[in-house]
């Protein structure tokens, strides 16, 4: 049932699908873990932040993981 408060929401009109297009179209992967790893050497701006919030709240998503090393499977 959708959680995330009305302002917030309404910065994501588009909903779910908005949120998880923004991010994945800026290198984000979703895991299985509901967590989205942030690409490497990137600083999470605060739209990225938002679309994850929005998620957290509305979904109860994870959040933004760093991968543990560089290349390789991030579903493994």
């Amino acid at each position: 049932m959708p959680q995330a408060d009305p302002e917030l929401r309404a910065e994501w009109p588009g909903g779910d699908d908005e949120a998880t297009s923004y991010l994945e179209e800026r290198g984000y992967v979703l895991l299985r873990t509901w967590d989205y790893v942030i690409p490497p050497f990137h600083q999470i701006t605060d739209r990225e932040l938002s679309a994850i919030l929005y998620l957290q709240d509305e979904w109860d998503w994870g959040g933004f993981v760093r991968a543990p090393y560089i290349g390789g499977d991030p579903h493994a």
